[in-house]
């Protein structure tokens, strides 16, 4: 807001609950409205009110950012890495709608 470059994203994780976050806004790429860039990232505190599985949370706040061509992206993204039953790496992506102030 006024005029700042800054973004904050509230959500939650589960295997792992202590998952790091990565966040991202789309690519100002012409052409390419897919391709996402990295604004930061995010580690996610367990709950230990909850179980099974173990939730965790976080509250990613990034100020003071330079976001390309200057106006506010109308999508952001967060993803975890996580580690399948059979060791392989998975990961858990959601998109939403970026809310402008």
């Amino acid at each position: 807001g006024g005029g700042r470059d800054e973004i904050q994203v509230r959500g939650g994780v589960a295997n792992p609950a202590d998952g790091l976050v990565i966040i991202s806004i789309p690519s100002p790429t012409p052409n390419n409205p897919n391709r996402f860039v990295q604004v930061g990232t995010v580690q996610a505190v367990p709950d230990p009110a909850t179980s099974n599985p173990v939730q965790g949370q976080f509250d990613a706040d990034f100020r003071n950012l330079t976001i390309a061509s200057g106006v506010c992206p109308t999508l952001v993204r967060a993803r975890v890495n996580g580690t399948g039953a059979d060791g392989s790496i998975v990961s858990a992506t959601v998109t939403a709608d970026m809310e402008g102030r």
